[in-house]
């Protein structure tokens, strides 16, 4: 989940916007990605993202505009003998038009 936060966080202004390319709204990951190869991956992680624009009162108007609050949700199935326990985690963080992506790759 901090891994998928801090990529997003790097993403252009553009590639924030663009759902179906760079900033998808589905994504499944596994616990170990090089054991997924043979079924040993371990337990697989349902995610999900959203980018919206902050909420007003959040922020002074001039700046709601310019950020996007990024949720990462992830869901996964644990067990405890046959009885299936579901498990939920979530993450925000907020990105700005003129943010740190800006810093490492140039106004894009």
């Amino acid at each position: 989940m901090l891994q998928k936060t801090e990529a997003i966080r790097l993403f252009t202004w553009g590639q924030i916007g663009n759902t179906n390319s760079y900033l998808k709204s589905t994504f499944t990951e596994v616990y170990d990605p090089l054991g997924a190869t043979n079924n040993g991956g371990g337990p697989k992680y349902m995610g999900y993202v959203t980018a919206n624009v902050p909420a007003a009162g959040d922020l002074p108007e001039a700046y709601r505009t310019n950020m996007r609050t990024i949720t990462v949700s992830l869901t996964w199935t644990n067990y405890n003998g046959s009885k299936a326990i579901v498990q939920k985690r979530e993450m925000r963080t907020r990105v700005a038009r003129n943010g740190m992506q800006n810093y490492i790759w140039g106004n894009l």
